[in-house]
């Protein structure tokens, strides 16, 4: 190889050959499907070699290719640039950063795409940015090969970044921090739509524009020109092993089976009222573990006085992995618009998802797509004021908090033991 880093001519003629006899298999498997090539545009070869030697040029979108060099495999296309990742995806190791900075619930969701590029990408490396109180999810993360932590400044992570020399940027945040980054490292990079434009609409003028369509399947839109498609089989969560719950340490009578309730959230208006689960729980026949962090600790307090044993209060007790565990071993599971729902979800549980002032139209709700009888959503539908925002506020905006005090405690009680009798199903 020249100074240059181009590679000789007669080395690259061998390797459009290569390439060119590779593309039967190519092109139905992968390219077709990834990037709607043509392929009754391949020129055959009159001398009888299969295709044109100079193949590169005569298949559409390819002008050229040159610079072949380390890990990189240039190829430089008028119609189709992505093709490039994906054959540099084949032919050498790639290594991918992944930026996610939070939080629980978004972090999780972002599991597809791990799993989905480690198998589909021939030796892929992938590295994720994320915040440090966040890290320990994707440290779990088997298919992740280092975590780079966010502190505090963006300008004492981005020069370690540059020393990685990654290939590629998927960015799963896409916020001004993110666009930085991936501004300042200067290489290939994608996102995905975020669509807040639609969802402002549909906050502030309840026009129904958003598509059907999750937020995870919104993500695979990033890897996209990697080849990377989704494979169906949900998402992941991993819990470190020493945090695993023993349930012989279980209070008496959780030992035969238990529900698990997720009373908190970030927000006032995405957290069902402690009246409400009390009435709920009131009517199921197990008793109930209450999961949520410190700030909950005080509402739990309250529906255990009213509850007594019927209860086990977890809330500001628990590490994220041990409330998992907890979920992991439920029978189902009533959850608010949380972190935890998206565990759940991971775990296959059946899941009660109760819904205050945000939607499930925004595109988050619990995802089990080989399973989604297995997920029932509660929600007071037809209210002028619902939703109210796509995150949720410290208090009702109208004062009434009617779409959480609306809500019909037996038609959430009577779902989850609907749903708790369906057998465990694994995902395939």
């Amino acid at each position: 190889m020249g100074s240059s880093g181009t590679i000789p001519a007669l080395a690259e003629d061998c390797l459009c050959r290569y390439l060119a006899k590779k593309v039967d298999e190519f092109l139905p498997k992968k390219l077709v499907a990834a990037y709607h090539h043509d392929r009754n545009q391949i020129v055959p070869d009159k001398d009888g070699c299969g295709y044109q030697s100079s193949a590169c040029s005569k298949i559409s979108g390819f002008s050229g290719l040159t610079n072949l060099m380390g890990r990189r495999c240039i190829i430089f296309m008028e119609n189709v640039p992505s093709i490039a990742l994906f054959l540099q995806s084949y032919l050498k190791k790639l290594k991918v950063l992944v930026i996610r900075f939070s939080s629980i619930g978004d972090i999780v969701l972002t599991s597809p795409i791990l799993r989905c590029m480690k198998k589909q990408l021939n030796e892929v490396e992938i590295h994720v940015l994320t915040k440090k109180s966040f890290a320990s999810i994707y440290q779990q993360n088997p298919f992740v090969d280092k975590v780079h932590l966010l502190e505090d400044k963006l300008s004492e992570i981005i020069p370690s970044l540059k020393n990685e020399k990654f290939d590629h940027i998927v960015d799963l945040h896409v916020n001004l921090r993110s666009f930085r980054i991936r501004f300042a490292l200067g290489i290939k990079s994608h996102s995905f739509p975020k669509l807040n434009l639609r969802k402002y609409l549909l906050v502030h003028f309840k026009w129904k524009v958003m598509p059907d369509v999750h937020i995870v399947d919104r993500y695979f839109v990033a890897v996209k020109s990697l080849g990377v498609k989704n494979d169906g089989k949900g998402i992941d969560y991993f819990i470190d092993d020493q945090y695993l719950m023993n349930s012989g340490n279980f209070p008496s009578g959780f030992e035969n089976g238990f529900f698990a309730c997720v009373i908190g959230g970030n927000h006032f208006t995405k957290i069902l009222p402690a009246e409400k689960v009390i009435e709920v729980i009131r009517q199921l026949p197990l008793p109930v573990v209450l999961l949520g962090g410190k700030d909950d600790m005080e509402r739990a307090a309250h529906i255990e006085q009213a509850l007594g044993n019927k209860v086990w209060n977890t809330c500001g007790i628990l590490k994220l992995d041990q409330s998992a565990s907890l979920i992991q071993q439920a029978k189902a599971v009533i959850t608010n618009d949380t972190g935890l729902m998206h565990i759940a979800a991971a775990f296959n549980k059946p899941t009660v998802s109760v819904w205050g002032n945000t939607v499930p139209e925004l595109g988050m709700f619990p995802y089990i797509p080989q399973h989604k009888e297995r997920v029932v959503i509660i929600e007071k539908k037809g209210l002028p004021c619902r939703p109210c925002s796509k995150i949720g506020h410290s208090s009702c905006p109208k004062s009434h908090f009617n779409c959480m005090n609306q809500l019909d405690t037996t038609e959430i009680a009577n779902s989850l033991q609907r749903i708790s009798s369906f057998p465990e199903k694994p995902i395939l």
